[in-house]
Parts: structure tokens; sequence; C-alpha cells
């Protein structure tokens, strides 16, 4: 028999792994040349990590849009795999499967609140498919 506390490592795990699986082919894709190549290559400031570049990133306002904690996962990116695109990709997937893990986790925590108390196995099921809508 398995425990409850076995079974929600479990149903983790294989959240982790079919967002992981539905994602893996994009291991293998190239840059999207919209933005992808603008943000990522063309951007030296993305290129060396230092704290100067951070405070860059906070307060610039040079590129389309505003959005440091996507530039920060760049430079942190290309201090990691340079210009090998299955870094990038392998980054992004592991974070997303990471985040439906996190999200999985959040609707278990909020659905078995005491005000709400739904029973475990209806908390399970909601915030598995929670997390897979999410995933996928």
């Amino acid at each position: 028999m398995i425990t409850h506390k076995r079974l929600f490592a479990l149903i983790a795990l294989i959240i982790f792994a079919i967002t992981f699986w539905a994602y893996y082919p994009s291991l293998f894709y190239s840059f999207v040349y919209l933005d992808d190549y603008e943000y990522i290559i063309l951007d030296e400031s993305l290129h060396q990590f230092s704290l100067e570049n951070l405070y860059n990133i906070l307060i610039s306002l040079d590129s389309a849009y505003w959005a440091p904690s996507t530039r920060f996962s760049y430079m942190l990116d290309y201090a990691l795999w340079g210009e090998n695109l299955l870094g990038y990709h392998l980054s992004n997937n592991l974070l997303h499967a990471a985040n439906a893990v996190w999200l999985y986790l959040l609707i278990y925590i909020l659905l078995r609140l005491p005000q709400l108390n739904y029973p475990r196995q209806f908390s399970l099921l909601a915030a598995s498919l929670g997390a897979l809508i999410f995933a996928l």
C-alpha cells in the first residue's frame, strides 16, 4: 500500500516528467528570430555576468519592453551556455517543469486549507489536473 506522502511525491515526479517530455523536442529548435536573436546574441550587456550589468538590467529601458527577470535569465544562460541553443532550451524546459510542480503543490495546499478542507483524493486530483493544464 502506498502512503499519501509517497503518492504526493510520485505525482509531483510524474508532472515534472510529463512536462519535460512534452517540451523535449524544443531542445533541438533554433532561436526565434523575431526577438531571441536580438535580445540574446546582439545585446552585449548580457554577455558578461557582472554587478554593473545586473544594475543596467534593472534600470535600462533600451529594449522594446522592460523585462528584468527575462534579461537576467538570458544573462545567466549566456554565462552558462554561451551561444549553445541546447542550454537555453534545457534551462527553459527545466524551469517550466519545476513551475508546474510548484503549482501542483500550491493548489494542493490551498484545497487542504481548513476553510475548504476538501478530501485528500479530490485535492490530489484537482491539483494534478490544474498543474498539467498549466504545463501543457
